[in-house]
């Protein structure tokens, strides 16, 4: 709804750049505003300017996920040009963990040579060319070797090597430390490339090298419970990733897997996953394999050929069907073998509620590259869920393949999602002009550009213009060059946790840019009139846009407001004929 237009008088409205605990913001985050006493309740308008992105990428680094590895980090450009397009100029931050954990002992233990290394949701930024080892996988015959394909085909170690990581700030934490995280911020990098203090700026070729996780991962892939501990450790000061979560950035999760996700409850694992275990009602094959993840999350109707519906569901260890509530100090008879889904959607939907008190509603953005089939997330194709002919794959997955390709040469099996697809579900909001109807992806596919491409399109869905939502006046009317405006714009920062403020007056860019040595709280100001104004503030009508930029070596913490207050015109008709 547009204001109506009013005899001039000075107006003033609130920028919330940074809000709640832990996440980002979305198209219906609509923010506070705040009017001086001349201003009358019709005026009330609402203005967002906030360009900050948190990523988080959660890798399956099993055995088999060589291919999947080199397709991601091959299409990784087309994510990173939308986030850095001009009419997006994104401040992002990209941090990547592995599927494997340390809740499954008994299968993947994590002593003795050979075995795993869980990154248990630590974030991993480091080059693959220092990792070679990570590119064997000696549990199998062939032992898999794969380091020249999935790593220095696109990360030469001439340049892998050279990677540094420079020392950045973050707003829970002012000293400045090496992250692990890809960080651009205003275009300006946290990473090197001729060891020294001059930031890189090929973010493509950044995680073309830091992406490839490798494939000497525990086989039994816990997915959702890496990305819950990622998550948290956000939250955990003595952490290294603290502080990785921005109170005011949009949040987006995304899931690369060709398995079903077996996110162990380390409580009663080993009555289920141990060779011992020869009574399970998981498994019926000679040693425990990967039906467990299927068998102990999923509950299927029909005949299997194929089944009418699979949905998630939590089993005891003795195979009998419980609740989805946990609590880790039940009898082991009422502890689910499979953490509850539940448990990851209310750590998402907490971390959406918490920077709702503050902003309105807001929207993780999530989506999973898994086993669905070409064509899922057009509508284009059915997931169908069915027992396989195969002897083999039945008593190994418990299910037939969800789909099935060769890329570069290779055969790509993937079993179908459940638990993930329910997760990946509850977040799904449909993009504007575009013809996805899922936020699923084929893992099979040679091309995950549609894929990163949506998540980008729907970042950049939720990164919206700072229009002054209301006709300002031109000062010097017919007599100056274009719209001449007069404006104030301050920003109020929380101090002790938000008991006290402290109000800065923020320099125009122009005279004062946020990395002047002259400005002292490292944020600036450009007003856009005209043709220089984004589309969408055009279209609506509006005749000025606010556009605020942020030193990286300046964070700020959640509750900052910057506020805007201008003349407004007493002449719209003419001002703003659009409107």
């Amino acid at each position: 709804m547009r204001a109506r237009q009013h005899a001039p008088f000075s107006y003033s409205v609130a920028l919330v750049t940074a809000i709640a605990a832990i996440a980002g913001c979305n198209p219906h985050a609509l923010q506070a505003v705040e009017l001086d006493s001349t201003a009358v309740d019709e005026n009330v308008l609402q203005l967002q300017v906030n360009k900050d992105v948190d990523v988080l990428f959660v890798v399956d680094n099993s055995g088999s996920m060589a291919q999947e590895q080199i397709t991601l980090a091959d299409n990784f450009d087309s994510f990173i040009n939308v986030l850095e397009a001009d009419d997006v100029d994104a401040n992002y931050r990209i941090g990547v963990t592995t599927s494997d954990n340390s809740n499954v002992q008994s299968a993947c233990p994590t002593e003795g040579i050979n075995n795993t290394t869980p990154e248990a949701g630590k974030l991993v930024l480091s080059s693959c060319t220092t990792r070679a080892v990570e590119f064997e996988w000696p549990h199998s015959a062939p032992t898999v070797q794969v380091y020249d394909e999935a790593c220095t085909a696109l990360c030469p170690e001439s340049i892998g090597n050279q990677i540094s990581v420079l020392p950045t700030k973050t707003a829970l934490d002012g000293e400045a430390k090496a992250r692990p995280w890809i960080q651009n911020i205003e275009g300006v990098s946290n990473l090197s490339i001729d060891g020294g203090e001059t930031a890189w700026s090929d973010m493509v070729q950044a995680f073309q090298c830091m992406g490839p996780q490798g494939v000497d991962g525990c086989g039994y892939e816990s997915q959702l419970e890496s990305q819950y501990k990622a998550l948290a450790l956000a939250k955990v000061g003595n952490s290294e990733q603290y502080g990785f979560l921005r109170d005011q950035a949009i949040l987006a999760i995304v899931q690369v897997t060709d398995e079903a996700d077996c996110s162990a409850n380390a409580a009663v694992s080993g009555s289920v996953f141990s060779n011992t275990a020869t009574d399970s009602p998981f498994w019926n094959a000679a040693t425990p394999n990967s039906s467990i993840c299927w068998n102990a999350g999923t509950k299927c109707e029909g005949t299997g050929s194929p089944y009418t519906s699979c949905t998630s569901q939590s089993y005891n260890y003795l195979g009998e069907e419980i609740g989805d509530d946990y609590d880790g100090g039940n009898a082991d008879d009422q502890q689910q073998v499979l953490l509850p889904l539940k448990r990851y959607l209310d750590q998402v939907a907490g971390i959406e509620s918490d920077k709702a008190i503050l902003q309105g509603p807001e929207d993780a953005i999530v989506s999973v590259i898994g086993g669905v089939p070409e064509g899922y997330s057009t509508g284009m194709a059915n997931l169908v869920y069915q027992d396989s002919a195969d002897p083999t794959v039945q008593s190994t997955f418990g299910v037939d393949y969800g789909c099935s390709s060769t890329v570069g040469g290779e055969v790509q099996n993937a079993v179908p999602p459940v638990r993930l697809r329910e997760f990946a579900e509850a977040f799904y909001n449909p993009i504007p002009d575009t013809d996805l109807t899922s936020n699923l992806f084929s893992i099979c596919a040679g091309d995950y550009s549609p894929a990163l491409t949506a998540v980008a399109e729907a970042i950049k869905d939720q990164i919206k213009p700072g229009c002054f939502e209301s006709c300002v006046q031109d000062t010097e009317g017919d007599l100056g060059d274009g719209l001449q405006v007069s404006c104030k714009v301050t920003q109020e920062v929380p101090i002790d946790g938000g008991a006290t403020t402290r109000t800065d007056t923020i320099p125009n860019c122009a005279q004062n840019p946020s990395d002047s040595p002259g400005n002292d709280i490292g944020v600036c100001y450009t007003e856009l009139t005209g043709d220089a104004m984004s589309e969408a503030c055009i279209n609506e009508g509006w005749n000025l846009e606010f556009t605020i930029t942020r030193s990286a070596e300046f964070p700020v913490p959640g509750g900052t407001v910057v506020s805007a207050n201008c003349q407004l015109s007493d002449r719209p008709a003419e001002d703003c004929p659009n409107l």
